[in-house]
């Protein structure tokens, strides 16, 4: 510190705590500074027993190395980098990046507040070398006087120099590593490493004949002024030789610099090479620039990039003016040597620093220099004294303060500074792509430290304690959390080690290592995945152990313990904050499963899914165990064994498929046990999902489920959708459901039924009632009246035999239509195109009102497809019974196959004890039934009750619709037909001879009791219209 002080006295190892002031003496600037050093020793060694060598705040911290998105960078340009301002703490010395001026995420690493880009100053240059560099952060303190902050003058004094200050400055600078080079082990070439030269200083002995009590010039310090002088290293050769300059002042005397120019001709005609402009002339003779003297052209900036100022000799000075002849090269201009530019005075030349002694001028004092790495800048501070002691009591007529050994002999002593102090950032690589570099952050090597009540830890979250069967990895991941303070540390790195296992972040196999390192993710944690080994001891451990950046472990470890389940089966209890589909996607493939689901909602994504497991049972706490899901199924079943799900409740919506999956979908399972279930599937405009769902293989060759149990449940099917749906099952039992069809409560069904017009399924619904004869009623578009119109052929032939009167023809047009299916195509077309034309959408024709009160329709009820369809390509026994269903189109139907194709019969079926409420009125309906049976070797349907109580008479339902082939038994008996339009209709299909078939006590309350199309049925004791 280039001040006008009289000496530096502080020492630690004085161990003084306080400078105490006497009354009456005299305050020198010595003590009052030695306070401040006390002060900042004992602040800076706190600091750095709290913190450490290096570290900054959790909260606050700066230093960071990022991009102009204020991101880690990955392959950023040398011009991108930015450093994040902040706090971080180096030995102890707080270090604050203040926010730029001009915003954004931080400074430009090329462009440092105290390592600038400016004049001829490069800032921070791009290495041109790949590879890997570690980011240093370089402290040191700089000595701030007027000349470079004038808001030190007090102007209301006249601006008078008074105090300086002592800034710190910092630097950011990057040293070139080996790969693989950890933070810990770099060494900062420049100060780090280096072995610091020494100086010592002596004085030559007084005559001993000489008058003690005389101050004499003949030895000693031979001045008669008390000085501090300054040795200063100014410049290093490339083989390390070192030049220095001295002053006895300290190099306290400076002026500013305004302006660098020629010569004048008087100047120039004296052999001077230009004239420098100074903003002032000292305060005396003494503290001036004179003729001959030594001078120094630089700035703090050139002094913050470590490099010398120009050399030149003065010439006579003429007030603020001072010629000069430079020593060797002169500044570019006035601006090239950066901001704040100042002429210092030095009173030695440069001379060449060795072990020979040099006498500084004639004081009497000379200095030798033992070996050792100069850097620019490197000091020595001389306190030289006229008199210490008097009285004859020491032979030195004049002294300096110097430390000596115990014989007096001075002492050898490093530079006084400048003294740097110097972290690791961070650890950035260099990469050329297309010609340029491109720049990544490899590692942040800052250390953030929370309060001192705070500790970084490493805990368990869980996964402690499970069981797996063999092959099996356990149910739940192990998890940890690293924690600073309570926050959670992002990209910690844990070493997990799990002796013969095999872990891995997904479902881990028998190819994934016993031992991984992860980083955790921005919530402190880490899941891993922990698959036993499958012989040795049942019981295993896993150990986890957080790592620093050279993967040395830190801290005490966590252990965790898992067991092998030898029997092969698994039980758990499972709470709502489980992933459900991971869970079931984690245990597939297990021996036997137990679940039981606790009260509480999942909302899924997607279908939970279990595959491969032989034995399953699935329990829940009734309706307070619910899944939802936005997939089309909530709870899947794959290739099991046996499949039980209990006391749950599971909710979908419908999705395209031709598969007709089931918010709950049991395939290709043996046995299937389904009680006390709610289902729920939404509405689509089309029938393509059910409430549940059990599928058999239906490949060839394939296996289909030997049972199916569906007992006492209850499932609300959307618009157009099934309720039960078992398909390829040869033994099916669905007994004591209640199936119902429920509408979106949130849907504007008006709304809805327009957007669905646009679906040509849909539409074509509606158009086969627009056309159907047997909605040909005064309200209805039908093309003719009378039941006998649907045995009738299909083919149109316009003309006295068909009712007409709803406009047909006029519809059509010039369109040519052929058939029944011809015409429902010409209007299902004009539906999903919402034809303006059409009269469907001209307000003013009976077209248009009849569309309207079909979408009232629409929206008075809901209606489903089927309530309890069994189907498939086998079956051997099925029993529908004791069901409720309510709002389906076919309340109940059993019939295997395509009606087309060859195909097996049921061997045996009984539909008993039903009640089957069709709507009363459908959107969609054109001819439907409570109970459709098909292809039945055995069939009995008794007992049951077909109720369309509230419907408009002649409304086309029928109570039981039996196709297909029957075998050598059928009987429907005791059934009540309320409301439909007939009881019981026969189709014929192909059969050998019936031994019985026959309609016994059956009730139709609005119509006839059987219409027998084979004529082979027998009609016994019914009663009907």
């Amino acid at each position: 510190m280039q001040g006008d002080f009289t000496r530096w006295t502080f020492d630690p190892r004085d161990g003084y705590r306080q400078v105490l002031l006497q009354q009456g003496r005299m305050l020198l600037d010595a003590e009052w500074n030695e306070q401040t050093k006390i002060t900042a020793w004992h602040d800076e060694e706190r600091t750095r027993d709290i913190v450490g060598a290096a570290g900054g705040p959790l909260d606050g911290a700066g230093f960071a190395v990022v991009d102009t998105a204020g991101a880690t960078p990955t392959a950023t340009a040398w011009a991108d980098l930015r450093i994040t301002p902040g706090r971080y703490y180096v030995d102890g010395v707080l270090v604050d990046a203040l926010p730029p001026a001009g915003g954004g995420p931080g400074h430009k690493l090329a462009d440092q507040p105290y390592l600038p880009k400016v004049g001829d100053l490069p800032g921070l240059p791009e290495p041109t070398a790949d590879g890997r560099y570690a980011v240093l952060l370089d402290v040191a303190d700089q000595h701030v006087t007027a000349d470079q902050a004038p808001r030190l003058r007090e102007s209301a004094l006249g601006g008078p120099d008074t105090t300086t200050r002592a800034r710190t400055v910092w630097q950011v600078r990057l040293v070139k590593v080996a790969a693989g080079t950890a933070c810990a082990t770099v060494v900062d070439p420049v100060w780090g490493g280096r072995t610091a030269p020494t100086m010592t200083a002596a004085l030559r002995e007084v005559d001993p004949t000489a008058d003690p009590c005389r101050l004499s010039g003949s030895g000693g310090y031979r001045r008669l002024e008390n000085q501090l002088y300054r040795v200063q290293v100014h410049d290093v050769a490339t083989d390390g030789t070192a030049r220095y300059l001295w002053s006895r002042e300290n190099g306290s005397v400076v002026a500013g610099l305004t302006a660098i120019g020629p010569p004048s001709a008087a100047a120039a005609a004296a052999g001077m090479d230009a004239e420098l402009s100074l903003d002032r002339v000292g305060r005396d003779e003494e503290l001036s620039f004179r003729e001959g003297d030594l001078v120094e052209v630089t700035s703090p900036d050139r002094e913050l990039h470590g490099r010398p100022g120009h050399l030149a000799t003065a010439g006579a000075p003429d007030g603020t003016t001072l010629p000069v002849t430079w020593a060797a090269g002169a500044p570019a201009s006035l601006a090239a040597l950066g901001r704040t530019p100042i002429v210092r005075r030095w009173d030695g030349p440069a001379q060449v620093a060795n072990a020979s002694p040099d006498e500084l001028d004639d004081a009497g004092i000379e200095v030798r220099f033992g070996a050792g790495d100069f850097r620019v800048g490197d000091h020595w501070l001389i306190p030289a004294r006229t008199v210490r002691l008097v009285y004859g009591v020491s032979a030195l007529s004049g002294t300096i303060d110097w430390p000596t050994d115990g014989l007096g002999n001075p002492l050898a002593r490093p530079p006084l500074g400048p003294v740097h102090h110097v972290a690791v950032l961070g650890m950035l690589r260099r990469t050329t792509v297309g010609g340029a570099g491109r720049w990544a952050l490899d590692d942040d090597c800052r250390k953030l430290t929370p309060p001192l009540t705070d500790l970084v830890t490493l805990d368990l979250l869980g996964g402690d304690g499970q069981e797996a069967p063999p092959g099996q990895p356990l149910p739940e991941p192990v998890r940890v959390v690293v924690r600073n303070g309570g926050r959670p540390v992002h990209r910690a790195r844990v070493r997990f080690t799990a002796a013969d296992g095999h872990l891995a972040t997904g479902v881990p196999t028998a190819a994934d290592p016993a031992q991984v390192v992860l980083e955790t993710d921005p919530r402190g944690q880490i899941d891993v995945r922990w698959l036993l080994p499958g012989t040795g001891p049942a019981t295993r451990v896993l150990t986890a152990v957080r790592l620093d950046d050279a993967d040395a472990p830190v801290d005490a470890e966590v252990r965790v313990t898992g067991r092998r389940d030898e029997g092969g089966t698994v039980c758990l209890v499972v709470r709502p904050e489980t992933d459900l589909v991971q869970l079931l996607a984690d245990l597939s493939g297990v021996t036997a499963l137990a679940l039981c689901l606790t009260a509480g909602e999942w909302t899924l994504d997607e279908p939970a899914v279990l595959t491969g497991v032989s034995c399953v049972l699935i329990t829940g706490v009734g309706s307070a165990t619910r899944i939802v899901s936005a997939a089309e199924s909530a709870l899947r079943f794959v290739d099991c064994g046996e499949v039980q799900v209990r006391d749950l409740s599971v909710a979908a919506v419908p999705v395209e498929s031709d598969k007709r999956n089931g918010a709950l979908d049991i395939q290709r399972t043996g046995l299937v046990l389904v009680e006390r279930v709610h289902a729920e599937i939404g509405d689509a405009p089309a029938a393509v999902a059910s409430g549940i769902t059990v599928r058999g293989d239906d490949t060839e060759g394939g296996r289909p489920v030997e049972r199916t149990v569906v007992r006492d449940c209850r499932v609300e099917a959307g618009h157009a959708q099934t309720g039960v749906l078992v398909l390829h099952s040869r033994r099916t039992d669905v007994v004591g459901c209640d199936v119902l069809a429920t509408a979106d409560p949130g849907a504007d069904p008006e709304k809805r039924f327009l957007e669905w017009l646009a679906d040509p399924r849909f539409a074509r619904r509606i158009a086969r009632r627009a056309v159907h004869p047997l909605l040909a009623g005064e309200d209805a578009l039908g093309l003719r009246k009378g039941w006998s119109s649907l045995v009738e052929t299909r083919n149109l032939r316009f003309g006295s035999e068909i009712d007409d009167s709803k406009g047909w023809t006029a519809y059509l047009g010039d369109q040519q239509v052929r058939t029944v299916e011809e015409l429902q195509d010409v209007v299902r077309d004009d539906l999903v195109r919402h034809n303006p034309d059409s009269r469907f959408f001209d307000e003013r024709t009976r077209f248009a009102a009849w569309l309207r009160r079909v979408a009232e329709e629409f929206a008075a009820e809901a209606t489903a497809t089927a309530g309890i369809t069994i189907a498939g390509t086998t079956a051997a026994d099925v029993r529908v019974r004791d069901n409720t269903v309510t709002g389906a189109l076919t309340g109940i139907s059993v019939a295997l196959g395509d009606p087309d194709e060859e195909r097996e019969t049921v061997r045996r079926t009984w539909i008993t004890g039903n009640t089957v409420a069709p709507p009363a009125q459908a959107a969609t309906a054109f001819l439907h039934q409570g109970i459709y049976v098909g292809d039945c070797h055995r069939l009995d349907v008794s007992s049951n009750v077909v109720d369309l109580a509230g419907a408009k008479p002649g409304y086309p339902v029928q109570g039981l619709l039996c196709a297909g082939r029957l075998g050598p038994h059928a009987v429907a008996a005791a059934n009540t037909f309320d409301g439909t339009v007939l009881g019981i209709r026969v189709v014929p299909g192909p059969s050998g001879s019936p031994a019985l078939w026959v309609a016994r006590d059956n009730v139709c309350t609005t119509g006839p009791v059987l219409v027998d199309g084979t004529g082979s049925w027998r009609d016994e004791g019914n009663v009907g219209v």
